[in-house]
């Protein structure tokens, strides 16, 4: 059994996944939080993780998982990590991030590692050093930043299998700390040593590429649909591009949410700002997701739907999140115009959104409804007989039903990047 103890400060949908998986790895855990109900319910073995596998993973570990509201734990941890989120509707608010740390600092230990798991503006994690080393000059520690690329619904397994880990450190050429390099041995994946500001835009990078990967693919749909062409045919193409790859983003969507690719746009955006430069590339990203909802408004007014039933309101599937999904969008824009009824297995609107009604059945949605729009890809809607379905249009947003589309015999289908041409 291993004697390194590790510290997780900020438990937080960030925190919660890494901290669990890390003491799956690595043992013996300190899950660190100012919430006394959270860490309560956690010490008590309650939980309410949506992520899938979180639950089965907080079940194993119970030995060496300790939450606790207690940061003087930290005193005995070789790794501490500061794994707060920060807000996605706030990407500069650092509040929360700055507190922890100032509740941190005093309890670290000579030689330890103080690691930033968070989501942080490039320059914090320099500026953060020589703060501490100001204040503390007797203080002897390591100062790293550690990039995360945790996907909602799919976190634990890319924290535990990770492509890469990219560390940032005060200089790339830094050893890193033994205890934390014999914790990262065990993920088995190579481990890329940068300065702190690489890494720090390494974040942003990662996440401007994908974000221009899935508003390309929204172009392409929009002509695919004009010239009589199929996406679904061009993709296959497209993946096995060496250039593009198998894993690229390239399927057609409503707009980019959840909020944290563009917390990094926004971002991108400020530091365009603040050096005067004018690549214009994350402005029209942006722009055009604002506007991409009108894809399905205008097919809804096209086809004069008076009554629709959406089937999805999480942003993604195996999450409850509807931050900046296209569901609120779309009731926002036609909840007063039409009638709109909605499902989705786990995920709830906020109380402040109304013009629709919530069912708790799909097939009760459908009753009386002019079309059926999808908006998430929930798996209990792959298996659904397709035979059953009694709507005379599907207006397909996330292409799930495109295999079967042949034996809608009767029911008008539409999907994203699919036009006619005979």
């Amino acid at each position: 059994m291993s004697t390194d103890n590790t510290a997780f400060v900020g438990l937080s949908h960030l925190g919660l996944v890494t901290s669990i998986c890390w003491s799956y790895i690595n043992k013996n855990v300190f899950a660190i939080d100012l919430d006394v109900n959270l860490i309560n319910n956690l010490s008590q073995g309650n939980n309410s993780f949506t992520e899938p596998n979180l639950k089965k993973l907080f079940r194993k570990t119970k030995k060496f998982f300790r939450p606790t509201n207690d940061f003087s734990k930290i005193q005995i941890c070789d790794l501490v990590f500061i794994s707060i989120d920060t807000p996605t509707d706030k990407p500069t608010s650092l509040g929360k991030i700055n507190l922890l740390i100032k509740k941190t600092i005093p309890y670290l230990k000579d030689d330890a590692c103080l690691i930033l798991l968070s989501q942080i503006p490039v320059g914090f994690t320099r500026t953060l050093e020589t703060k501490i080393r100001k204040k503390n000059p007797s203080l002897r520690f390591n100062l790293y930043y550690f990039l995360n690329t945790l996907i909602i619904g799919e976190s634990v397994t890319r924290f535990l299998n990770p492509e890469r880990i990219v560390l940032g450190c005060s200089s790339p050429k830094t050893t890193i700390q033994p205890t934390l390099g014999k914790a990262l041995s065990k993920f088995k994946c190579p481990v890329i040593k940068m300065s702190y500001e690489s890494a720090e835009m390494t974040k942003t990078a990662v996440n401007l590429f994908l974000a221009s990967s899935i508003t390309a693919a929204n172009t392409l749909s929009d002509f695919c649909e004009y010239v009589g062409a199929d996406i679904n045919e061009i993709i296959p193409a497209l993946k096995l591009d060496k250039r593009i790859g198998n894993f690229a983003y390239l399927n057609p969507t409503l707009r980019i949410s959840g909020g944290h690719l563009e917390r990094e746009l926004w971002k991108l955006n400020k530091l365009d700002k603040k050096y005067k430069l004018s690549p214009g590339l994350e402005k029209s990203i942006l722009s055009l997701n604002e506007k991409r909802i009108n894809w399905l408004i205008l097919k809804i007014k096209k086809l004069k739907l008076k009554s629709i039933c959406l089937w999805g309101l999480a942003y993604k599937k195996n999450t409850d999140s509807t931050e900046n999904a296209a569901s609120i969008k779309l009731i926002k824009a036609l909840g007063k115009k039409i009638i709109i009824k909605a499902y989705d297995p786990k995920a709830t609107i906020p109380k402040s959104i109304r013009n629709y009604e919530r069912v708790s059945d799909k097939f009760e949605a459908l009753e009386n409804s002019d079309a059926l729009v999808i908006l998430t890809p929930w798996d209990e809607f792959k298996s659904i007989n397709i035979d059953h379905l009694r709507i005379p249009i599907i207006i397909d947003c996330v292409g799930i039903f495109y295999p079967k589309k042949e034996n809608l015999k009767k029911i008008r289908y539409i999907s994203m990047g699919v036009g006619t041409s005979f």
